[in-house]
């Protein structure tokens, strides 16, 4: 999820480009990083109130996210408990078909701007003691995947999405930022 986030925030006609609605009301969804086409249909998982579960849209609806987790489930995790494994930047490579690169350093803030200049997406990984680092909405979950979504050069805050709560952004300070996160992962441009 966190990286759809990514790929949506820095050009999302290439996840639109992703999926074909077809008569019968299902979607076919070619993942470039997969071997074959997955149809999807539109019966997506509820709990037992009826509510939308894994990926929604902002206003609760599965929407264009619901449908390529599904597909992304079905295709190569077998299952969506096994989607939350793994490094983002396989979440990258599966969506654009290319791989991207990993940093063990922490860039600056003027770097990631740069990036998100030259319309690249970048996730940020936490590591697995991060739950000790505290942000202004509590602290961070150990071993999860954030969209970078921009950065403050001045201040040196770095902005982030969270797949859980992508309706809110995330700033932390540079600091906060290197203590809290292990690796990041940067895609070739994309536009």
């Amino acid at each position: 999820m966190a990286g759809m986030l990514a790929v949506h925030e820095t050009a999302p006609e290439r996840l639109r480009a992703l999926m074909t609605r077809e008569q019968d009301g299902s979607v076919t969804v070619r993942l470039p990083g997969a071997g074959h086409p997955v149809r999807v249909d539109r019966m997506m998982p509820v709990d037992a109130a009826g509510v939308f579960v894994y990926g929604r849209q902002d206003g609760g609806g599965p929407g264009w996210a619901g449908v390529l987790e599904k597909a992304i489930a079905v295709q190569v995790a077998g299952g969506y408990r096994f989607l939350q494994r793994g490094f983002g930047r396989f979440g990258l490579e599966l969506l654009l078909g290319e791989r991207g690169r990993m940093l063990l350093a922490m860039p600056t803030a003027g770097q990631i701007e740069a990036w998100r200049a030259e319309h690249r997406a970048i996730l940020a990984s936490t590591h697995p003691l991060s739950r000790r680092v505290r942000t202004a909405h509590g602290p961070l979950p150990p071993n999860h995947v954030f969209a970078v979504i921009g950065a403050e050069p001045v201040s040196g805050h770095i902005l982030l999405r969270n797949p859980v709560n992508p309706g809110r952004v995330l700033r932390v300070d540079a600091r906060t930022f290197r203590r809290g996160f292990i690796s990041v992962d940067v895609t070739g441009p994309l536009r």
